[in-house]
């Protein structure tokens, strides 16, 4: 083989050297930068990941029920506490209607519906039906996110209830003994 022979011309080379150099240069300034972003990405997953789990912690061990519903009120997901109050599990409210089953009264269901969509502020008392029949007072709250998944927050107040209610009957007992020994007063003195 035969090869011509070509005067080099220094600028040329130097020239054609530089743009390979810079080539060089940017190839590593561009890796640097991928191995920066994918640290950051690494990095960001990892925090986004520990924010997650320790939400879902929270969503499981707070000592409240909550409820993530649709906007139709059909049952996304129920935490432990919900799960552990009323008896349903979040596969039993996925396969019916949860509502016909915590509020059997048609008239009362859509009442309760109807708070739930309005997700509006401020707490109500709702009397809710258990999977073993029971009923129990119950106060919510509800909230919507913009993607307009609602969030219902519910405290069991049955035994704050009874308390209220024994409370009144003690005061009631406590007033009619004072009349009473008024009135044995009054008599004994006429």
């Amino acid at each position: 083989m035969d090869y011509v022979s070509v005067p080099v011309v220094p600028e040329i080379l130097r020239a054609k050297v530089g743009v390979f150099v810079d080539l060089y240069r940017k190839t590593q300034q561009l890796e640097r930068l991928n191995r920066e972003l994918e640290q950051r990405v690494t990095e960001r997953t990892a925090a986004l990941d520990r924010e997650r789990e320790l939400l879902q912690k929270i969503f499981d061990k707070i000592p409240v029920m909550i409820v993530l519903y649709r906007p139709d009120t059909r049952v996304l997901q129920l935490n432990q506490e919900f799960e552990r109050v009323t008896g349903w599990s979040t596969e039993e409210a996925r396969q019916g209607d949860l509502m016909a089953r915590c509020y059997p009264d048609p008239t009362y269901r859509e009442e309760v519906q109807a708070f739930m969509e309005s997700a509006q502020e401020g707490w109500k008392d709702i009397v809710m039906t258990t999977r073993e029949g029971q009923t129990i007072q119950t106060m919510w709250s509800n909230l919507r996110l913009s993607d307009e998944t609602q969030i219902g927050i519910g405290v069991d107040i049955t035994e704050r209830k009874r308390a209220e209610e024994s409370q009144k009957l003690l005061t009631e007992v406590r007033e009619r003994n004072r009349l009473a020994h008024e009135l044995h007063d009054n008599v004994a003195q006429a």
